[in-house]
């Protein structure tokens, strides 16, 4: 570890700023980068809210895809009037979603990954909100909540940007 120089204030905050955002690399040779403090709770609220949302997804994509229009129907009334060719695709999606969100950064291949699987459970879960008023449903709390905790997570994954 090298010798910290002192640096003048405006220096400073922007190597803070560096840091913050990793580009450590890029400002290496003025100091020795120390990780932003928060890191290491961002990569904790990460893991928390994508591990809640994975076992959501995983759970009721696995369901749309496994189980029959009839023992959907009492879970999911929507389903009636979507072609099951469909809604095997939208839980396909979910589940894929899921695993973007978990395997990337676990795995550490591509964690950029995540980010973009994050996005697309927004997206779905837009989609979702915009069939359920379609059809006159107004219980969408679900989705709602769902919709916060996915743009929650696109905000935590870029820790891995």
């Amino acid at each position: 570890m090298r010798p910290r120089r002192l640096l003048p204030p405006k220096v400073r905050t922007a190597y803070a700023l560096a840091c913050a955002f990793r580009w450590c690399s890029a400002v290496e040779d003025v100091v020795t980068c120390t990780w932003w403090p928060w890191t290491g709770i961002v990569n904790i609220a990460y893991w928390i809210v994508a591990a809640l949302l994975a076992l959501f997804y995983l759970y009721g994509g696995g369901v749309k895809v496994v189980r029959s229009r009839e023992q959907l129907r009492p879970m999911m009334a929507w389903v009636d009037s979507t072609p099951m060719p469909a809604v095997r695709a939208l839980g396909a999606i979910e589940v894929l979603g899921a695993i973007g969100l978990i395997l990337p950064p676990l795995t550490g291949i591509a964690p950029w990954l995540a980010l973009p699987a994050a996005i697309g459970l927004v997206a779905l879960q837009i989609g979702a909100t915009r069939v359920h008023l379609s059809r006159g449903d107004r219980r969408i709390a679900l989705n709602t909540a769902l919709i916060l905790a996915a743009a929650v997570t696109c905000w935590l994954a870029t820790t891995w940007l």
